[in-house]
């Protein structure tokens, strides 16, 4: 499911922020480069009118009289810089009162009188500038606002995406939304994305669980109701309904406190110290007590492993681990079975194989099986007893170790191999790696 967006979200805070900072660095360099060639350059032709105008006015009234020189000052743009004036500064024609200090000709005219021809400098603004300043200041407006937009949008869908994820909403995706972007931003939303979707797993994953556990509870309840009805029925069928109430007792204890093993090893609160293990003497002690008990159906553990494999590990949930998994090659073997245990230490690795001649597993439970409450039904092993957590917990155990755990079937597709593999510490402030 994708995040849906009717509408592009306001500008915020950053948006501003970057606009105003890529406006004004853009204005200001616009400025200092007009401000610098203004004044690196000297060009006359910008501080006078063409030069052929005053010499025509001069021409003008030596030749054909001052009429005509008032004619030439008769609608030119260049007549609000130029005047004729008498010797004495009495205006003629041209421009009125330019100040003294303007350039000033005295030219001979045809009637015998003599005149000044005033010229006054362009001003050191000319409006004809204002077009490129405009054109300037709303090209670097457009740009900065584009680039502004363009890096605080994807943020302000994050900052929305986190709060919908708070309430909620963990099938909130951002890449849909900043689409074929390659930038830090990008990597940030798929980031988010990672975290939403593990968050959304997780969830799943707990309600499937208290799903499952009400589901598991039930069945050795209902049990013990049916055993206190008939006993309440058949006083006379008290030793019998007492040795029901008892294995459902202990079937209760067992699936609640592996239940409470799994949510202690899934939150990271298992609270057990890490210590120096020889994983192999641990794995004899094991197989020597799996072994005994699966006298009870003609079964035989066999241990085969050599010199010894010391870590540092917390020493409880490996044990779990191990006998979980042995002892689970033990119920789904047949009477009169061998279940094999093999460890080979390659350096800094322990491999451990657990291999049993049972019924085996279709290929799309070989992954199922180690989540919890995944139990193999089968046609001929329909009376094992179990709770469906033991490979669940010896999966995390594992995993909290940085090892991996995985099943295979046998040869021939016979019988299950389970392979474990551990890697050795040396750390001797190791933590328990929460998943």
């Amino acid at each position: 499911m994708t995040w849906p967006f009717p509408r592009s979200p306001r500008p915020g805070r950053l948006f501003w922020k970057l606009f105003a900072a890529f406006t004004l660095a853009t204005v200001l360099s616009f400025l200092v480069g007009v401000t610098v060639l203004d004044l690196t350059r000297s060009n006359p032709s910008r501080e006078l009118p063409p030069l052929d105008r005053p010499i025509q006015i001069a021409r003008a009234l030596q030749e054909e009289g001052l009429p005509a020189a008032r004619g030439l000052l008769v609608g030119e743009q260049a007549s609000e810089r130029i005047a004729v004036l008498a010797t004495d500064g009495h205006w003629i024609a041209g421009a009125r009162n330019l100040p003294a200090r303007a350039a000033t000709m005295n030219i001979g005219g045809r009637d015998g009188e003599q005149y000044l021809i005033r010229v006054q400098p362009a001003a050191a603004f000319d409006p004809n500038n204002i077009m490129p300043l405009s054109i300037g200041a709303s090209v670097s407006l457009l740009f900065s606002a584009g680039l502004a937009w363009y890096l605080a949008r994807p943020l302000t869908h994050l900052s929305r995406g986190f709060r919908d994820v708070a309430a909620g909403q963990l099938a909130t995706r951002l890449q849909p939304v900043v689409g074929s972007r390659r930038d830090e931003i990008a990597d940030l939303t798929r980031e988010f994305d990672s975290m939403a979707a593990q968050l959304e797993q997780l969830l799943a994953s707990q309600e499937r669980l208290l799903h499952d556990v009400s589901h598991e509870l039930r069945s050795p309840l209902a049990r013990l109701q049916v055993a206190v009805g008939l006993l309440r029925q058949s006083p006379d069928r008290l030793p019998e309904m007492l040795a029901r109430l008892d294995q459902e007792t202990e079937r209760l204890d067992q699936l609640i406190g592996e239940v409470l093993t799994l949510a202690r090893l899934k939150s990271g609160m298992a609270e057990l110290s890490a210590t120096r293990v020889d994983v192999i003497d641990l794995l004899t002690a094991i197989v020597d007590d799996a072994n005994f008990e699966a006298q009870a159906k003609n079964c035989e553990v066999r241990l085969d492993a050599a010199g010894s494999f010391v870590t540092t590990a917390h020493g409880e949930l490996l044990y779990h681990a191990y006998e979980n998994v042995i002892r689970n090659a033990v119920k789904y073997s047949p009477d009169g079975a061998v279940v094999g245990v093999s460890a080979y230490v390659n350096r800094d690795t322990l491999k451990i194989q657990v291999v049993d001649h049972g019924p085996g597993a279709p290929e799309d439970m070989l992954t199922a099986m180690f989540e919890p409450f995944k139990r193999l039904d089968l046609p001929t092993q329909t009376s094992v007893p179990g709770t469906g957590l033991g490979l669940a917990i010896a999966k995390f155990a594992i995993e909290n170790h940085s090892g991996t755990i995985h099943a295979m079937l046998g040869p021939h597709r016979q019988g299950l191999i389970i392979e474990i593999v551990l890697p050795r510490n040396d750390d001797q402030s190791f933590p328990a790696r929460t998943t």
